[in-house]
């Protein structure tokens, strides 16, 4: 998808309001702020802040002769975010069977466990450190 909105912000800022209103908390008139992230065609990628509660949504509109539809899914991610991520790398086919076999084989716990006694450990120190001060 291209990210050149010139002659077509002012169509897409058009087919947007049809997303005026929040699906969350069902406030109405202006309260969606909405950032177009990608246009490519009749599609239009949209990422939209409610201005009263504050929930983000990511929004894939079409536009067609038959009118406008679109997908959309809450997200915790904010504009930036979605730009930042879009530039990364993708998630290939062995990262997944790396991140499965990592947590299937129980290395996270060997991991979580060390982590877990080193903070013990050095909690235990402080709080001797610190008894031995008071004394």
């Amino acid at each position: 998808m291209s990210s050149s909105l010139s002659p077509f912000s002012d169509f897409w800022h058009e087919r947007l309001q049809i997303l005026s209103f929040c699906p969350i908390c069902e406030t109405k008139q202006h309260s969606m702020q909405a950032k177009i992230l990608e246009i490519e065609g009749n599609h239009c990628l949209v990422h939209m802040t409610c201005r009263k509660c504050h929930n983000a949504i990511l929004a894939l509109v079409q536009t067609n002769a038959s009118g406008v539809s679109s997908v959309g899914m809450m997200t915790d991610l904010s504009f930036e975010d979605v730009v930042k991520f879009q530039s990364g790398s993708q998630i290939t086919l062995d990262d997944v069977i790396s991140s499965h076999t990592y947590f299937y084989t129980g290395a996270w716990k060997e991991l979580m466990e060390k982590k877990v006694v080193k903070n013990y450990k050095s909690t235990k120190v402080k709080r001797v450190s610190k008894e031995k001060k008071n004394s």
